[in-house]
This record gives structure tokens, C-alpha cells and sequence, in this order.
């Protein structure tokens, strides 16, 4: 496995699990700290291959997808540069970070990367999915019970239901609800890691 696709597999999961206390935003703030920190990562150690005779050779499958996103990326940053509030345009709001162009463009720059890396790689970087999603629930269920420390240090629970490290109980639910596909491939066709 190869750095980058490291980074790919921390870009797509780690965030979902990053949470601090310390910091203003708990949930929000880590989960860009680390979404930025993996996407160099792999940023790095792709353009270092990028490099390689061999790797230009031709463009990999689904290339096509990138032109795209690439469109959406540059609307969303022209509004940003236009918006009568450019900081919270670039970095989203206090409480919600992960609104702001900041947040989006990493995504894209994972989006680009595992384009780049090939469909095996994907196949076994969705492969943690599954786990993250159980270790999620699992502190949810933690959560429940008053046995969370980061929930301990920030308040409570937001309306009596379970956020996880996610944050809110309704992105939880999304988290979730998007990993059961994953889960369900994993199970039915007898992979594991």
C-alpha cells in the first residue's frame, strides 16, 4: 500500500472519528485538521508518482467525473469571492466549519485523488467503512450511558439523542445510513480486512 492510498483511506474515515474538546469546535475543527493533514498527505505522495514516466500514460478510468466537480469547485469559489463575507465564505461558519469553501475543496482534492488512484484501491479503502461505521455507533451507544469523554467535556447530548464524534444525532444518521451499502457489499460478498 502506498502512501498516498494511506492518506486516501485517513481523508475518507479519520474525520469521522476526530473529535477534541480543547478547541472552540469539538466536532468540526479536528475533522478539518485531519481531512487537511491526510489530503497532503496524499497530495504528496501523488504528485511524487505523477512524476514517474510510467504514471502518464493515460488518464485512469472515470477520469471524466473531475471536469465536474472541477466546474462546481470554481462557481462555489467565485461566489466566495464575491460574497459580502469572504472569511466565513472560505471557512464556514463559527460553529460549522465544514460549510465554507475550505472544507469542500479538501473533499474535492480526495475526490481527485482517488479518482487518480484506481479502483482496487477504492475498493479497499471503502472496505474500512463498515468498522468506522461500527466504532461510531458504538460511542453513540457510549454516549447513552454518560460514558463518552469528549461528550463529558463539551455538555450534553443534544436533545437526548446520540451524536457520536460525529456531532449531531441527524449527521450521525447520515453517516450511518450512507455505510450500510458498504456494509451490506462487505457482507454479501465475504470480504473482510
Amino acid at each position: 500500500m502506498t502512501v498516498s492510498q494511506w492518506g486516501l483511506y485517513v481523508a475518507a474515515f479519520a474525520p469521522l472519528l476526530a473529535a477534541w474538546p480543547g478547541v472552540a469546535s469539538p466536532y468540526t475543527v479536528p475533522k478539518l485538521l485531519v481531512l487537511a493533514v491526510a489530503t497532503a498527505l496524499a497530495a504528496s505522495a501523488a504528485q511524487a508518482a505523477a512524476a514517474a514516466p510510467a504514471a502518464r500514460a493515460k488518464a485512469p478510468a472515470g477520469a471524466d467525473i473531475l471536469r465536474p466537480l472541477a466546474a462546481c469547485l470554481a462557481a462555489v469559489a467565485l461566489a466566495a469571492a464575491f460574497s459580502s463575507h469572504v472569511p466565513t465564505s472560505l471557512l464556514g461558519d463559527y460553529s460549522q466549519r465544514a460549510y465554507g469553501l475550505l472544507g469542500l475543496g479538501l473533499c474535492a482534492a480526495v475526490a481527485t485523488f482517488a479518482q487518480a488512484s484506481g479502483t482496487a484501491a477504492a475498493a479497499r479503502g471503502l472496505a474500512w467503512g463498515p468498522y468506522v461505521g461500527a466504532v461510531l455507533a458504538a460511542v453513540g451507544l457510549l454516549q447513552l450511558r454518560g460514558l463518552d469523554p469528549v461528550l463529558n467535556a463539551v455538555g450534553e447530548l443534544t436533545g437526548g439523542r446520540a451524536g457520536s464524534w460525529v456531532g449531531s444525532p441527524v449527521a450521525l444518521g447520515c453517516v450511518l445510513a450512507m455505510l450500510v451499502p458498504l456494509a451490506l457489499r462487505s457482507a454479501l460478498d465475504g470480504e473482510s480486512l
